[in-house]
């Protein structure tokens, strides 16, 4: 797992085409786009299209404009030369944001599985085909390595072949109720590294929510960090949702928490808050973030949600 921490930002660089500037040259490109759009309004279309456009912006594309329309395939013109890694990332996510508490009690989960699905939790038993096994519980369990200490919510690791087998669970589906608490836990996977997988445990709001979503954010952008040659991302929120992160920071700081950051169901990362409550809804995100993970991430949350959208074809003129 890579270590992040989220600190307060005191200056914010809006340099989101500038600095792009220096990374990526500026020829001519033309791009093709299939987008899905069946249950989209024509007023859903437009402000689609016009969040596809932010986002190439918001990359580093400069003179970006529509060529053309035609049904779900959309072609942009923007100058930037952006490899083709890239902007399958740029793409490959329609960029749902979302902010949970992490439980980082592994225990508590464990007691939940012991008292619920006693077999499921009994090594002994696992291997076996025992009638009294519940088959959920065993599915869910035996696609995971379980960690043996929780590490900032981490229940486990998963290897790429189980991973859609543990999807498929109701378990990892449906948020449990730990009636000890009166709290819902959600189970999330983080990012691939290497074929494996993190497996996070988060928290719920009582109208079982995400503590925080994009929504409440205006801006995001990639600088330079000031520690090591590795890139952040600064965000700053809206009025309400900076009352809400202030909340949020203060309850995770005192408790010695870890916020995990979501984006379309993936925990990108699972900061600490190293400074207490965060006021003024301006904050940063570090989480050894190359400059092309951190463009990427940025261009992805400064625009919000796109539809699914597939590259067809990327052209130089």
């Amino acid at each position: 797992m890579k270590k992040a921490y989220i600190v307060v930002s005191t200056t914010l660089l809006l340099i989101v085409v500038t600095g792009c500037s220096k990374l990526f040259f500026s020829p001519t490109h033309m791009i093709q786009l299939e987008v899905e759009t069946g249950n989209l309004t024509e007023s859903q279309k437009q402000e689609a299209t016009i969040n596809i456009q932010n986002r190439l912006v918001s990359l580093g594309a400069s003179n970006v404009s529509v060529v053309s329309e035609n049904e779900q395939v959309l072609t942009l013109s923007y100058r930037g030369d952006f490899t083709p890694e890239i902007l399958e990332a740029c793409f490959s996510t329609t960029g749902n944001l979302e902010f949970f508490e992490t439980c980082t009690s592994r225990k508590l989960i464990m007691d939940y599985f012991s008292e619920k699905y006693p077999s499921a939790t009994d090594d002994e038993k696992l291997t076996t085909d025992e009638t009294s096994v519940n088959n959920e519980a065993l599915e869910f369990m035996e696609n995971i390595n379980i960690k043996k200490e929780s590490y900032g919510g981490i229940f486990g690791h998963v290897s790429e072949e189980n991973k859609e087998r543990l999807k498929a669970t109701s378990i990892y589906k449906t948020p449990i109720f730990i009636s000890s608490i009166k709290k819902r836990v959600k189970f999330l996977l983080g990012k691939d590294y290497n074929g494996m997988c993190e497996l996070y445990m988060v928290f719920l709001t009582s109208e079982n929510e995400p503590h925080l979503d994009g929504k409440y954010i205006t801006s995001a952008y990639y600088n330079p960090s000031t520690y090591n040659d590795r890139y952040v991302v600064d965000l700053q929120m809206n009025e309400e949702g900076a009352v809400i992160w202030e909340k949020l920071t203060e309850k995770v700081y005192n408790s010695r928490g870890y916020i995990a950051i979501v984006i379309d169901d993936i925990v990108y990362s699972a900061p600490s808050v190293s400074v207490g409550a965060i006021k003024g809804g301006r904050s940063q995100i570090s989480g050894s973030f190359t400059k092309e993970e951190a463009a990427v991430l940025a261009s992805v949350i400064h625009t919000r949600g796109i539809p699914k959208v597939k590259i067809l074809k990327i052209t130089e003129l």
